[in-house]
């Protein structure tokens, strides 16, 4: 069950909801959804599913499923939340047009346009599984496949990759628009920090340094954990231990629920404007509240123990 009372703001909420929304629900897993769906049963009283409320699930199952730590590929599957009992009873109503790449005419750039949506059929493909898997040594068959040659960018090495998405970015820093139009994903959290610091050493500003005060929880009935081993811990769910910050550079949040009446989101995105002792002062660049100035103080985190480095 979910941990919420009869009588709670969100039980009263949900028992006068009429249609709840669910986004990124290939990401979910089965058993969580299940039980928002006793939840919800007990809550509003009617055994239904959902408690009888209208749910939409959004997501594209070509994409992200559920990540689960250390778990098979059979497993994995076996979690998506077409796996669920009630799959049946869901009405699939499919989308077509891909929005992103039908504004980009309006661009006035032919070429970018034309870019785009052959990238966008491409991506299509894969995710649909019509591309062709190559064979490796020995004609083994194997999951890779061929990238085509117009989408590649030139170089073998991060640096090169670096200076085509963000060329010139010297007199480019502290500028929004810059900053929000380009972006670079990695699957590891190692990747990324290894591109960071990269980035940051092309912005020639002063660069500040803070630093985590890390402790195990319930300290006194543990064996005690030197500090030194508490730090060099690498965990997805916490920030690294030397947190490196110019002014003019792009953040991003990505942890949840810290203050659910912000205006910050997970996957806000910002720019640094200064750089306090206990807080970073910064401009918002995504989202309805872009321009506005925040302050993002320090936070105390807490992991779980299953939560492993990715």
């Amino acid at each position: 069950m979910c941990d919420m009372t009869p009588r709670s703001a969100i039980a009263s909420f949900i028992q006068r909801a009429k249609l709840v929304v669910c986004d990124k629900c290939s990401t979910i897993s089965k058993d969580m959804i299940s039980t928002v769906d006793r939840s919800f049963r007990v809550t509003t009283k009617v055994d239904a599913p959902f408690g009888g409320r209208l749910m939409v699930f959004g997501n594209d199952f070509r994409q992200v499923l559920p990540v689960i730590s250390k778990a098979s590929r059979s497993v994995i599957v076996c979690q998506c939340l077409n796996k669920a009992s009630f799959w049946p009873q869901v009405v699939r109503l499919q989308l077509h047009t891909n929005m992103r790449v039908q504004q980009a005419p309006q661009a006035d750039n032919a070429h970018f346009a034309d870019k785009l949506q052959r990238l966008s059929a491409f991506l299509l493909r894969v995710g649909q599984g019509d591309i062709l898997t190559l064979r490796v040594v020995g004609n083994m068959p194997s999951e890779y496949i061929r990238i085509p040659e117009d989408i590649l960018i030139p170089g073998d090495n991060v640096v090169n990759l670096l200076r085509n998405v963000f060329h010139e970015i010297a007199p480019n820093v502290g500028h929004i628009d810059y900053f929000t139009d380009r972006a670079i994903l990695t699957a590891k959290n190692k990747d990324i920090r290894d591109i960071n610091k990269l980035m940051l050493d092309c912005v020639s500003r002063q660069k500040v340094s803070y630093i985590s005060t890390d402790q195990a929880c319930d300290g006194d009935s543990q064996m005690p954990i030197p500090v030194e081993i508490l730090d060099s811990v690498e965990n997805r769910s916490l920030p690294p231990h030397f947190l490196y910050l110019k002014v003019g550079v792009p953040i991003m949040v990505i942890k949840t629920n810290i203050d659910p009446a912000s205006v910050i989101r997970n996957g806000t995105r910002l720019i640094v404007i200064s750089l306090g002792t206990n807080d970073v002062e910064a401009r918002i660049a995504t989202g309805p509240h872009a321009g506005n100035i925040t302050l993002i103080p320090k936070i105390k985190l807490i992991t779980l123990a299953t939560e492993g480095s990715v």
